[in-house]
Formats: structure tokens, sequence, C-alpha cells
């Protein structure tokens, strides 16, 4: 919210019209320039005069044909670089006032970058999406509650709690392949229930449900130490049968 006295807030850009005429501009410019770029064949006067005149789209008159030729070809050079390098210099600035990253609008700088580098160049895009995610948070914590009031009052519903659970994605953020690699480490040093590991695989289960197909699994594809755990157990039963016989 960047202007007072105002529960919606203000557009992303609000504050920034100067800067989006200058990008308008900018679109107009590339625009003129590629039509002044068109090709014109230029030919004496007298060949616009008469029965058989040359069409004036596209043609432009010689003032003196001269020593030059009977034609000539008018064919001016694009300016793309430049005027290119306007509009994204333009667009960065944009990026800059919003308070976001570089690469929304411009052109990302990730030749040659790694994926520590990649990430920490998205950080300020990043700031301002957990800002909105948490004003947005806020903002449905704000309505259910008010609906909860009313259902309470009106005898809508049975009266009760709830809890307001917001899951966003932090893909660009993440790599999901190394967050499984660390998750099955911490499985394997015993600092992470399985049930969490399928939870991640499976994020509509809740950690209850994870929990009971993996003892299913278990129970129908037993695995190594499950086994040696059941032939220990089996073999400390037989022997404790063994012991109670002699003391009979």
């Amino acid at each position: 919210n960047r202007r007072e006295n105002d529960d919606y807030g203000v557009p992303i850009t609000y504050g920034c019209d100067k800067q989006i005429k200058r990008i308008l501009k900018d679109l107009e410019e590339i625009d003129r320039e590629f039509d002044l770029k068109k090709c014109f064949v230029g030919a004496d006067a007298t060949m616009f005069k008469g029965d058989g005149a040359l069409p004036k789209n596209g043609l432009f008159k010689k003032i003196n044909a001269g020593e030059d030729g009977f034609w000539e070809i008018f064919d001016p050079a694009y300016r793309e670089e430049p005027l290119f390098k306007k509009l994204f210099n333009d667009f960065a600035l944009l990026e800059k006032q919003i308070s976001t990253s570089k690469g929304i609008l411009s052109d990302r700088e990730s030749t040659n970058a790694t994926a520590t580098e990649i990430k920490a160049s998205q950080k300020d895009t990043f700031d301002l999406v957990d800002d909105i995610r948490a004003i947005l948070t806020d903002g449905l914590n704000d309505f259910i509650t008010a609906c909860d009031i009313l259902a309470n009052y009106y005898d809508l519903s049975t009266p009760g709690y709830y809890e307001l659970k917001c899951d966003y994605s932090y893909s660009e953020l993440e790599d999901s392949s190394q967050e499984f690699n660390e998750m099955i480490q911490g499985v394997n040093q015993g600092v992470i229930e399985k049930a969490e590991l399928r939870q991640f695989i499976k994020p509509e289960e809740t950690l209850e449900e994870a929990q009971a197909i993996i003892d299913k699994i278990e129970e129908r594809e037993p695995n190594l130490d499950t086994l040696l755990s059941n032939t220990n157990i089996s073999k400390n039963n037989k022997n404790n049968k063994k012991e109670e016989s002699k003391n009979e």
C-alpha cells in the first residue's frame, strides 16, 4: 500500500507513470523506425506524368537525375541495436522502481551463472512476493474470521475452530531434486521420518495417511532390517521357551 487511506492498495506500478510513458515512447519509435526502413525506388520526375506514370506508393521523386543514373534505391539501415538497448534500459529502470529484480521485463543476465547466483539475482523479486503473500494471507484470514462470526451469530453452523493454511510455491528458488536428496539423507541418518519423505512426494497426504501406507508396504514387502528384527525376536522366543522347559 503506497497510498494513504486506501485499504485496497494500489497497482504495483503506482507512481511510475513517467517511466511507463518513456517505455511507450520507445515502442512507438521502434514502430516508426520499422516503417521508415521500407525501401523506396527513386525515378526522374517525368516518370510520374502521363498515361504510363509510375505509382506513387513506395516511390519518391528525384530532383535531379544527373549522372547518378536513371534509378536510385533508398534503403536506410535499421537502427535496431540502439533502439532496443534504450527500451530494455527503461524496462530495467521500471523494475527498479517497483522493487523487483532484473529479468521481469528486461532480459535475464544468466549467462554462465551458477544456480546460487541465479537465486541471489532474484532476491528482490521474491522479497516483494513474500510481502504480497503475507498481506494476502492476512486478508484471507480476516475474511474467514468475519464469515465465522456471521455463521455463529446467525446460527448457520456448529461453533468450532478453523485453521487457515496457505502453501505458496517457491519453485523458482528451490531445487526439488536437491531437497529430495537431502530428505533421503535425513531418513538414512534417522533425523527424518519416512512419512515426511512420502509426504514430500505426495503432498496431498497427511502424515498419518503417509505412515499408514508405509506400514502396509513394509508389511507386504518387508525390508532386510525388518526381516532380521523378526528373526531375532523369534530366536529370543525359542530361547525363552527352552529356559522355561528346563526350569519345569
